[in-house]
């Protein structure tokens, strides 16, 4: 698939990296020349140099021949005029834009991203992905994540397992088979070491990070089961950085929360007198390093619950984390988009590590793959995807048993949710009409899916 993508930042060259990696023909435009020559070192892309909103700047990158452009500039504007021009100019039939800014995002203003007002099929705003994300965190710091299917009632649940907990050194074959009174499947491990799809002799670690498919509703059972406390209520949030996904942050966890105290530590001034006027009056915005013991204590660091260093600077978050943990932050959560700081993270003492990389990622992919995708994760910096298919009635793969169908060596059908609910099929299972399919499926592997679970009236 001829692939252009418009902006070379941190958003853009995530996405052009990892569909560079599934052999897409990817065309990359950024005005900036190290951003390029950065982008060329690290994937296999072709670059052009330039402001992507000029037609001719587009035409020069092949959007002549382009089946989907995906503007991911940091220019909210800029990106739907590039849209606008993808549509008006050269007729690019997919368009996706990155939009950051909240006033953009309300749902009063939902309709104006379509084909009558702005041509823009997709909306991706990975600021406010990462925000929801570390707000889940917040609430229940066991919980590595909550990833809703389709139906909003199955979620992708992470969960961390603690020694001495029911769940530590036990099979998956016996997690799964109603030992917690509920249908749950591990459907993927990561730990220090490996990332993994196990199988039925693999015992769960002190460590390990289980990715399990369940009812949402089961979140505190599964917390529970692997050693964590469940914790509905936390009063004490301190953010240092005070950028859009703080901002995002801010807005999130403070909504119908009266009894919650949240303050923000902001570096620049100007940003911070901005930040005032976004968040409500009874938060308190801190002008002041975050690294700073001073600036700390006034923030109330003794009774924080949990800290959140999510400034644009990867060192900074985790020297701003291990500082708050130190000084009496009981839960610390650090952002971290940089894969190489991740292994070393296991041996600090850092509750949370979220990778921005992943979740652009996983908020972008459910668009960008073909045929019946409802739903699509990465996870951990992209080892798999978690991918939920529906089944139409024209798709090849109907009527058949599952042990007819040839998947590759890394994908693994995990679990079908039809009429009965959530299932783990046998290999006679016929696979039907309507069927909502839950694969792991290791990098690289997400065309082989596409094709296996095709429509018939993809192919000509």
């Amino acid at each position: 698939m001829k692939v252009i993508i418009c902006g070379g930042g941190r958003v853009g060259s995530t996405i052009a990296q990892y569909l560079a990696q599934e052999n897409n023909d990817v065309t990359i435009i950024d005005q900036n020349p190290d951003a390029m020559s950065s982008i060329l070192s690290t994937s296999d892309v072709m670059t052009v140099q330039g402001q992507a909103s000029h037609p001719g700047v587009l035409e020069r990158a092949g959007a002549r021949n382009t089946e989907m452009i995906i503007a991911a500039t940091g220019n909210d504007e800029t990106n739907m005029v590039i849209c606008q021009i993808a549509h008006t100019i050269f007729g690019i039939p997919k368009k996706i834009a990155r939009i950051g800014h909240p006033a953009y995002l309300e749902n009063e203003w939902k309709h104006l991203f379509s084909r009558d007002h702005l041509p823009i099929d997709h909306v991706i705003s990975p600021e406010n992905e990462i925000a929801r994300t570390i707000s889940d965190r917040i609430q229940q710091p066991g919980l590595l994540s909550t990833l809703l299917m389709s139906d909003r009632e199955h979620a992708l649940i992470g969960v961390s397992c603690l020694k001495d907990s029911p769940g530590h050194l036990m099979a998956p074959n016996d997690f799964k088979s109603d030992i917690i009174g509920m249908n749950a499947i591990v459907a993927a491990v990561v730990n220090d070491e490996q990332s993994f799809i196990p199988d039925d002799d693999y015992r769960f670690l002190e460590g390990d990070n289980l990715y399990i498919i369940a009812k949402q509703k089961d979140t505190r059972t599964i917390l529970e089961f692997f050693g964590h406390e469940f914790n509905d209520k936390v009063h004490n949030v301190i953010i240092m950085g005070g950028g859009s996904v703080g901002v995002n942050l801010g807005k999130i966890i403070t909504h119908n929360r009266f009894d919650l105290s949240l303050k923000v530590i902001e570096s620049s001034k100007d940003r911070a007198e901005e930040v005032s006027q976004i968040l409500s009056g009874d938060d308190i915005i801190l002008n002041g390093d975050g690294l700073n013991q001073n600036i700390l204590n006034e923030a109330g660091i003794q009774h924080c619950e949990t800290f959140v260093a999510i400034t644009n600077n990867d060192e900074t978050n985790i020297l701003g984390a291990l500082l708050a943990k130190k000084m009496g932050s009981k839960n610390v959560i650090a952002l971290c988009s940089e894969s190489g700081y991740l292994p070393m993270i296991g041996a600090l003492d850092v509750d949370v590590i979220v990778n921005p990389r992943a979740i652009t990622i996983s908020s972008i992919l459910r668009h960008v793959r073909r045929g019946q995708i409802l739903s699509d994760y990465t996870l951990h910096d992209g080892f798999a995807e978690l991918i939920e298919i529906k089944l139409d009635a024209s798709a090849q793969v109907v009527h058949k048993p599952i042990a007819d169908i040839k998947l590759p060596e890394g994908v693994k059908i995990q679990a079908i949710i039809g009429l009965e609910g959530l299932v783990v099929p046998e290999s006679d299972y016929l696979l039907q009409k309507g069927d909502r399919i839950i694969l792991t499926v290791l990098k690289g592997l997400g065309k082989d899916v596409e094709r296996i679970f095709a429509q018939r009236a993809d192919y000509y």
